[in-house]
């Protein structure tokens, strides 16, 4: 059976290509300890993503990408967006094509209250609708606080936060 044309796709999380892609994934460097990472990859996360690909140098990386989601039917895609980089592509997509590109933020848990105004600052400007946690950092937390009765919740820390933002920004939480 061939693929249906007629069903919009949803991307869950696409990036658009920066001139520097190697750097996207800098600041995870710190967390590297093994000699294999730091020394011989290329690409930070390049055990994670073995066929990384590879983009040319582009006139406009977004309208790279809206073509791209063009030929492959993906009608609106989920981006990361930042207040660290305002200049950067995902930034821009959302702001330029609010109506293909649906903004995303990383939170981490350790920064507590400034992370949740810095999740409501990114909704006031690009519209913010799912917000995650990296896991590697969110760790920090749950060693620091965790106790017996709370080690079995993992990352209860991370949806409790997430809630208290959800009534923040005028939505009910579940």
């Amino acid at each position: 059976m061939p693929m249906p044309t007629n069903i919009p796709i949803i991307d869950t999380m696409l990036g658009v290509p920066e001139e520097n892609q190697k750097g996207v994934y800098d600041f995870m460097r710190p967390l590297f300890r093994d000699a294999e990472t730091i020394q011989s990859f290329d690409f930070p996360v390049q055990y994670l993503f073995k066929d990384f690909p590879k983009v040319d140098k582009q006139e406009d990386y977004i309208t790279y990408t809206l073509k791209l989601m063009d030929q492959y039917w993906i009608e609106r895609a989920l981006t990361g967006v930042s207040l660290g980089n305002p200049l950067g592509n995902n930034n821009l997509a959302v702001k330029r094509h609010p109506d293909r590109f649906i903004a995303a933020c990383g939170s981490d848990p350790n920064r507590g209250m400034e992370g949740v105004r810095e999740i409501v600052r990114l909704h006031e400007e690009y519209g913010t609708k799912a917000v995650s946690a990296f896991s590697a950092r969110a760790f920090r937390w749950r060693r620091k606080f965790s106790t017996r009765s709370t080690r079995s919740v993992g990352s209860f820390p991370n949806c409790a936060s997430c809630s208290g933002t959800a009534r923040n920004l005028g939505r009910r939480s579940p």
